[in-house]
């Protein structure tokens, strides 16, 4: 079976976010910036509650309600906006990255193609099969996968791949049924 496609910056976008978003790093972050605003207006709640200030002191903190501001700002604005830029980056300075992509599926592993590279990885070296509604995503290590834009596959040939994969891949392949369920 062999796909070719062209990847767009967004679908590099989108395949960045789905990997930093397996880093347990990054979801502590993210649930920290969420949650100290939080805890914040928590404490800010309960002194106006207590009586130990008026709502109008609270309101005049400027700088704490600055901090909120900025923590929910890094976390829903800062670091998507960083990780465009950064998958913008990668593609624009590594040359292997731009033009048509090929990916070839065979009984000992797959094969990928750019114009001026190829790689091969045998499904031992699969560590892991992952289907979301766009992508597949054939995991190496936990942090790195090479990506299949679901669009470069026939819809008629999308069950005959899965099942294809569900022989020769990892055992910890997950991918969707033919109805779109995991």
């Amino acid at each position: 079976m062999h796909y070719s496609f062209c990847p767009t910056a967004g679908e590099r976008y989108r395949v960045t976010t789905l990997l930093v978003r397996r880093s347990c790093l990054h979801q502590g972050m993210f649930w920290a910036l969420v949650a100290i605003p939080l805890v914040i207006i928590g404490f800010v709640g309960l002194t106006v509650a207590m009586g130990t200030h008026t709502l109008s002191e609270a309101a005049a903190a400027g700088g704490l309600w600055f901090s909120v501001l900025a923590c929910w700002g890094l976390a829903f604005v800062g670091f998507p906006l960083l990780r465009y830029w950064i998958a913008q980056g990668v593609t624009r300075d590594n040359p292997a990255l731009r033009g048509t992509c090929e990916f070839e599926f065979g009984l000992d592993g797959l094969v990928t193609r750019t114009g001026i590279t190829q790689s091969k990885l045998g499904w031992e070296a699969v560590l892991e099969v992952v289907e979301t509604d766009k992508f597949l995503l054939f995991f190496f290590s936990r942090q790195c996968a090479y990506f299949l834009p679901k669009r470069a596959i026939p819809l008629d040939e999308l069950p005959v791949l899965r099942g294809f994969l569900r022989q020769h891949a990892s055992s910890a392949t997950r991918l969707l049924d033919d109805a779109g369920r995991r």
